[in-house]
């Protein structure tokens, strides 16, 4: 295996996949009315993301200003280790059924949230000067992450 596979491998998983969290704003001391209002209002957002990536806006702005999960975020969204029994049965079920380069029409309830999941490519499919430039991406995110914990809290 050469050392763009075994990168593929290691980071991505069996397949490249990008993705927008949106979580309820819920917290134990809200009633279950105001649980639901706060479900419902995530996933209305998450359909509303979904519309504005259907009428072309750009994946990247979205998962910058909406998406809540840090590290992906960081990423373009990019999920590491998207392995089936890694990640929820749900997402890892849309992701089988997506084509490459698409993303799912509806949100992807999750414990965590709602999810848009953009099916990038099955990885084996990857040409090695994508997995370079993924390479090169995650080094300079590693070297931001690096930064960012360093500085005195």
């Amino acid at each position: 295996m050469d050392n763009a596979s075994s990168f593929a491998d290691s980071f991505c998983g069996e397949y490249r996949v990008k993705h927008i969290l949106i979580k309820p704003k819920i917290s134990n001391n809200m009633s279950a009315e105001e649980q639901k209002k706060a479900d419902d209002e995530a996933f209305a957002l998450a359909k509303k993301l979904i519309v504005d990536l259907e009428n072309g806006a750009n994946w990247t702005n979205l998962v910058r200003n909406y998406s809540e999960e840090p590290i992906s975020r960081l990423r373009d969204g990019l999920i590491q280790n998207f392995i089936r029994g890694y990640v929820d049965d749900a997402l890892y079920a849309e992701v089988l059924l997506l084509p490459d380069g698409r993303f799912c029409r509806k949100p992807i309830k999750t414990p965590q949230g709602y999810h848009i999941v953009l099916r990038v490519k099955k990885n084996d499919s990857l040409a090695n000067s994508e997995l370079k430039k993924e390479e090169n991406e995650l080094e300079k995110t590693n070297e931001t992450v690096n930064v960012v914990n360093s500085i005195p809290v």
